[in-house]
């Protein structure tokens, strides 16, 4: 026996320098079974259980040897305090390792191997005070200086759990852990050593199933194969998203069982040019190794959210949310390397859930939520989510971590919450579970933790639809939440700028169930159309900053072709980023083959923009840049519909209008002679037969007028929709003449013997007055679709009503108008019912909430400076800014540099992308506030149907006075004003007097459908009376 005994220890010893813990248990066992009581097998079973989770097995064993051996010995005590760590019952209780410092004889390795159980026990309580301090005390003691390194980067990682730690103080410990590669030697590397392709590196722990790849997928998936080449320094387990990964990329190389040393020459040998940490601070990160600088540029980011304090890494990646360009780059050893979007690329992963609608609509209470690590939650959130508790009656609270299943720990935690104030009674806590993103469907709202936010788990809620309230920090760290809602956009309701911002926001929103389920079931479409989730926008962006700091490093200029430039412009076009668009169109104008193009883009970019003297500029240079008929006519009907955004003199837009003319001088024209029918044939031209604003103002014309005295006719100059079709159907005869030229129009217009043709576009987009221009019919009428001079001569007339009209300042233009007396020019017809209405929302928001759905071209410096007053004299009030622009990014942050260059009170704007069901959203409106000089026309009339008074400004242009004729129509003209002070005291009164606002919001619907303005018979009659009026003038000439 006991030569069989000495065997199996040989074995064991053999086994041991392999780490093979299958045969270290096997030849242990048999130990046992020969000798029951031995104290070196049992101790060996004991660490193999602990080594494959056995942890419940591992304790009895270790149980059984205290009773052999008693409490003082070291190996076994401290495995047990091993295992009742691992152990999720026993997690959290420090009393085993307290026991351990009471045992004689402590040396510095047994001191460190307490102190390390101690800060992770103490870190999963939410004790960050004690982690760190144990933390320390374990740097202090590590006689290892790889260990020390190790140990100082877990440090460095918890301090940000710390909620009142200041940047300095980060900073500065930061900084620190260069010291441990002071005397390092470093690679050297050639400027000119660089050919080809240029080599990116990324180096990571988490290639395989991670929080990490949700931002990092795009980088290795969607990378510019002309220009990079892609290696991947794996330093992990591999998993099915790692093979997905070695399918994208062009070299693989694991380097989890390499040393340091030797992964950095593997990366100097593979000849990097641009060596990309993705670890930064966390756990199994690769520092060391870009200590040693085995590629010429180095940068870090994406996985960490602080300095490296490397000196060796040379950028770290960021963008213009998480650090306000300047304001934290004194806190980073490395040179700032700003994204104008998130540095976050957000790709959905094997998510197959849907968002559904909020579960408050069943659940009749408001649920928050909260799926982050419970550390992150410390006293200051505990409490401010408390004080959201208290003002939202019956709401819950759902926490999900897998600090859940472990009861010592949540006990601790639960103790730590109630002396901040959190009642837990209120709190439904859940296990972590690999499916956790469907219990999303049990939250409303998420609430975001602070100072240390959350990154994954926020985009993850978005993704579902949970709408996340978040804190905006001061350092990096610190303002994931902004950045990433900020680019989602149009959730300016949920980021707060204070604690008492934060409550204030959630609990607004908790009121409004309606706000709530918008979320649900339309934020994924909003976040996926945004550049989170954009990743061929991602990289064309950041492969752009790769080229910039290569050519800075090498001082070799990287040329792109005309083709690669326009290619990258069109992108850029296509996800809605207009002023990086522009930027390129400005680069490469010089060599465009083809200017007009260009220049018209440039002009379009600038109108996105909200910069319409810019627009108007670029048209003009678009005109000059081309021989060509059609485009010098388009590019000068675009111009003159630029001024009508921000030109207040009639006689100067009359003056440039006037121009238009000699475009023309070479037409020959047709002469028409009336029809002798006995219906008056008139035909209607347009751009806009489809879904458009316009839509609502022209339907009456082709769907309600007298067939027995006319017959209609529609010239389509767009492609069809829905719409298209079902106008079609109600008119005589419909041609789709598209693509065709101005001449075969006219011809056919001519042919077809049109008494009256009305041109319903003016200088819009597509517009038809080059047609007009050959006279194809007896009377040319224009209006509806513009409201500006038109300049040209074979216009006879354009409709107006007594209230747009203005004789002393309009009248200067040939063209005469058609004036209705009875009626506004504009026939609204809305089909839908909205709800019923009680009270002005302020009621229940407790803010007044003032809103202008208007396009963001025609919001002039003037009336963001009126609106601005407006908000100072009316406490509690915000603006919501909803428009299409909106959902471009570029355009958010012109808007805000817009406000802020102002002087203007930023964050009382709130701006929003058009959607879908916008009209929903009046609900949440007191108070629509008007444009000016280009007045709203659908919206004004969208907004008075959902029940939200107006305030509108008017002047002398016919586009300035719309307002004003569409609310005197509806018999309330004290809402028109003619001087922005009047204006603005007019909306503070409206604010300040709940009782009329009720009474409006109350009554607004029942008087916009029983006046005029959506008279349809009424108006049709009056209008056709028109027509006839006019036909039979000219047949008494004849």
């Amino acid at each position: 026996m006991q030569n069989k005994i000495i065997l199996y220890r040989q074995k064991l010893g053999e086994a041991y320098k392999k780490n093979d813990f299958q045969t270290i248990l096997k030849h242990s066992l048999a130990i046992i079974h020969l000798l029951p009581n031995d104290y070196q097998a049992l101790l060996n079973i004991a660490k193999v259980y602990i080594v494959g989770g056995k942890e419940g097995t591992a304790i009895k064993v270790l149980t059984k040897l205290i009773k052999l051996y008693g409490e003082k010995d070291w190996d076994i005590m401290y495995n047990l305090a091993r295992a009742k760590f691992q152990d999720l019952k026993t997690l959290g209780d420090t009393k085993p390792v307290q026991r351990l410092l009471k045992l004689p004889n402590l040396t510095v390795e047994k001191k460190l191997a307490i102190y390390d159980l101690l800060n992770r026990h103490y870190l999963m309580t939410g004790d960050v005070g004690l982690n760190l301090k144990y933390c320390k005390l374990c740097i202090k003691l590590c006689p290892d200086k790889d260990r020390k390194c190790n140990e100082y980067t877990n440090f460095l990682f918890n301090l940000h759990y710390l909620h009142n730690i200041k940047p300095e103080h980060l900073y500065k410990n930061h900084m620190a852990f260069n010291n441990f590669f002071s005397t390092l030697s470093t690679y050297k590397h050639r400027k000119d050593a660089q050919k080809g392709k240029i080599r990116i590196g990324y180096i990571s722990p988490d290639f395989h199933r991670h929080a990490v790849v949700l931002f990092v997928y795009a980088m290795l998936h969607k990378y510019d194969t002309k220009y990079f080449e892609v290696f991947c320094y794996a330093k992990c387990e591999e998993d099915q998203i790692s093979e997905q990964i070695k399918g994208f990329v062009d070299q693989w190389c694991n380097i989890k069982d390499m040393t340091t040393i030797e992964t950095a020459k593997k990366i100097y040998e593979d000849k990097i040019d641009i060596l990309f940490d993705l670890a930064g601070h966390t756990k199994a990160n690769s520092l060391a190794v870009l200590a040693h600088k085995p590629a010429p540029i180095q940068l870090c980011g994406i996985g960490y959210f602080d300095t490296t304090g490397l000196k060796t890494v040379d950028y770290f990646l960021t963008d213009e949310f998480c650090d306000n360009p300047g304001k934290n780059d004194k806190y980073f050893t490395e040179n700032l390397l700003y994204l104008p979007y998130s540095h976050f690329c957000y790709t959905a992963v094997d998510i197959p859930w849907k968002p559904q609608p909020a579960p408050c609509l069943t659940n009749k209470y408001i649920t928050f939520g909260s799926m982050n690590f419970f550390t992150k939650i410390n006293s200051v959130v505990a409490r401010t989510w408390q004080n959201i508790l208290d003002q939202v009656p019956n709401a819950r609270l759902l926490l999900k971590d897998r600090t859940v299943t472990t009861p010592i720990a949540l006990e601790k935690i639960k103790n730590r919450w109630q002396k901040a104030g959190l009642d837990i009674s209120r709190i439904d806590f859940e296990p972590w579970t690999a499916d956790y993103l469907k219990d999303y469907y049990k939250i409303d709202i998420a609430l975001d933790t602070f100072p240390y936010p959350g990154g994954a788990t926020t985009c993850d809620a978005l993704y579902m639809g949970v709408p996340v309230i978040t804190l905006m920090g001061k350092r990096h760290g610190a303002r994931f939440g902004f950045s990433l809602l900020s680019n989602v956009g149009s959730m300016d309701d949920c980021i707060a700028f204070s604690l008492e911002d934060y409550v204030a926001k959630a609990t607004l929103l908790a009121r409004n169930k309606r706000r709530i389920n918008f979320f649900h079931m339309f934020l994924r479409e909003h976040m996926e159309l945004s550049p989170l989730m954009n990743g061929y926008l991602y990289m064309q962006t950041l492969e752009r900053k790769y080229f910039s700091i290569w050519e800075k490093y090498s001082n070799k200029k990287i040329e792109h072709s005309f083709e690669e430039n326009w290619h990258y412009a069109k992108i850029y076009f296509q996800t809605c980023q207009y002023e990086k668009e522009l930027t390129i169109l400005q680069e490469i104008i010089n060599y465009a083959p083809d200017k007009n193009k260009l220049y018209k883009e440039m002009a379009n970019c600038c109108i996105k923009l909200g910069w319409p003297q810019q627009a108007s500029h670029y048209y003009l240079q678009a005109v000059c840049s081309t021989e060509d008929f059609a485009k010098q006519v388009s590019a000068y009907s675009s111009y003159l519909l630029s001024l009508l955004y921000y030109e207040k003199s009639n006689k100067k837009l009359i003056k440039e209008h006037e121009d238009y003319q000699q475009f023309f001088s070479k037409i020959k024209r047709f002469k028409p002679l009336p029809n002798k029918s006995t219906k008056i044939r008139i035909a209607y031209i347009s751009a806009d037969f489809r879904k458009h604003v316009m839509y609502y103002f022209y339907q009456s014309l082709l769907t309600a007028y007298d067939k027995n005295r006319f017959e209609v006719i529609c010239y389509c100059l767009n492609p069809k929709d829905d719409k298209t079709a079902l106008l079609k159907e109600h008119v005589d005869e419909w041609y789709n003449v598209q693509n065709q030229s101005y001449e075969k129009i006219a011809k056919s217009i001519y042919e077809n013997k049109i008494d009256i043709l009305f041109d319903m576009s003016g200088h819009t987009v597509n517009n038809a007055l080059p047609i007009l221009a050959y006279r194809p019919a007896s009377v040319q009428i224009s209006g509806l679709g513009y409201l500006g001079p038109i300049g040209l001569s074979t216009v006879d007339y354009y409709l107006t009503d007594k209230y747009s009209y203005a004789p002393s300042k309009c009248s200067t233009e040939q063209i005469q108008p058609l004036k209705l007396k009875h009626h506004s020019q504009f026939c609204y017809k809305r089909n839908n019912v909205p709800p019923i209405f009680s009270k002005a929302p302020c009621r229940q928001a407790g803010i007044i909430t003032f809103a202008s759905f208007n396009s963001y071209i025609k919001i002039t410096d003037e009336m963001l400076i009126v609106w601005n007053s407006i908000l100072t004299q009316v406490p509690n009030s915000i603006i919501i800014l909803k428009n299409q622009s909106f959902i471009s990014l570029d355009v958010r942050k012109t808007c805000r540099k817009r406000l802020r260059k102002l002087g203007l009170q930023e964050k009382r704007f709130y701006l929003e992308a058009a959607d879908s069901i916008y009209m929903q959203r009046y609900l949440d409106i007191d108070i629509a506030l008007d444009t000016f000089p280009y007045n709203g026309g659908g919206t004004t009339c969208d907004a008075l149907y959902m029940g939200v008074p107006v305030i509108s400004l008017y002047g002398e242009t016919q586009i300035s006075r719309m307002g004003r004729s569409i609310l005197t129509t509806i018999n309330l003209p004290e809402l028109a004003v003619d001087n922005p002070q009047e204006y603005i005291n007019k909306a503070i009164s409206l604010a300040m007097n709940k009782v009329l606002l009720d009474k409006l919001h109350e009554n607004l619907y029942k008087m916009i459908k029983a006046s005029p303005l959506m008279d349809e018979k009424g108006y049709i009659n009056e209008l056709e009376n028109i027509y006839s009026h006019l036909i039979n003038k000219i047949a008494k000439k004849i």
